[in-house]
């Protein structure tokens, strides 16, 4: 187990090396969110737009818990990080993450939550706890929409399904739709 952390860990650390970018070293979001464009601004999405999507087989979703079945879902039962990553870029502006899944049994209280960190996961842009699936959309199934907002632009947004002990989840994967 210890060794499995330890190679988890390592591809993370070349997850975020390999998102990294030379010019992102010039540009701190510290410094560039003083010359954010306004909230509702985006740097070439509109409103609508399908800025990502992700399948749940898709190796840029990376779990701790999960396993990933016949159906291309990441399935999980046991407590920790369903999903986690890509570690993307996404310009300053208002979205919308929607991860598509289904509660397989009665959960917990609390049973999931979903949030959007960037910054090596030390800011947190949104964040949602719940237990109950929110409906469907197109046919599929949705766990969670979660609305968040960007100030400035990031260069490692991560998406995280954390499982709390009882929950047991079908995740077959996210959007993230610019309003």
């Amino acid at each position: 187990m210890n060794k499995r952390h330890r190679v988890i860990w390592l591809m993370i650390a070349i997850g975020i090396l390999a998102g990294c970018q030379s010019s992102d070293q010039n540009s701190a979001p510290q410094q560039s969110s003083a010359a954010a464009p306004s909230p509702a601004a985006h740097s070439g999405h509109a409103a609508g737009e399908v800025v990502l999507q992700l399948k749940a087989d898709d190796p840029k979703i990376l779990t701790l818990v999960g396993q990933r079945n016949a159906n291309k879902e990441l399935v999980g039962d046991k407590a920790g990080y369903l999903a986690f990553g890509p570690y993307t870029a996404l310009d300053a502006g208002k979205y919308t993450l929607t991860v598509f899944g289904t509660l397989q049994t009665l959960a917990p209280q609390n049973a999931v939550t979903v949030d959007v960190t960037y910054e090596q996961s030390k800011q947190q842009a949104a964040k949602v706890t719940f237990d109950r699936a929110t409906g469907e959309e197109n046919g599929r199934p949705v766990l969670v929409k979660l609305d968040f907002e960007l100030q400035h632009p990031v260069q490692d947004a991560e998406f995280r399904v954390l499982l709390a002990p009882g929950a047991n989840v079908s995740m077959d994967g996210y959007t993230v739709t610019a309003d």
